[in-house]
């Protein structure tokens, strides 16, 4: 992935390339936003965190640099849905790591 998903569907599309477990949480029959997305992914994630493969952190690694590096509804819905609450999650250490190669530095 190269370029910041520009709508949410294409948020939902990187999501599930990366995490298919994910799919069966979202909720097809409602509205679809970045901030939704990322409501119901944060806690996944967290739950599921010590299932990830190496390449899934680094590719999700990747999808945090790209959102937080584009100012809009992706980088607000990434900011203040998902790593706002990483501590809460207790994702901390695992997110430091998978950040590491990164310029952006959680």
């Amino acid at each position: 992935m190269r370029t910041a998903p520009a709508t949410p569907d294409q948020l939902r599309v990187a999501l599930i390339a990366l995490f298919p477990t994910f799919e069966p949480e979202i909720d097809a029959d409602s509205e679809t936003t970045f901030h939704s997305l990322m409501l119901k992914f944060t806690p996944f994630f967290g739950k599921h965190i010590r299932s990830f493969t190496e390449k899934q952190m680094r590719g999700f690694a990747d999808l945090i640099s790209l959102a937080i590096e584009s100012p809009g509804p992706l980088e607000n819905a990434m900011s203040t849905c998902f790593l706002e609450h990483a501590k809460q999650i207790r994702v901390t250490r695992e997110l430091k790591v998978a950040m590491k190669q990164r310029s952006w530095k959680f």
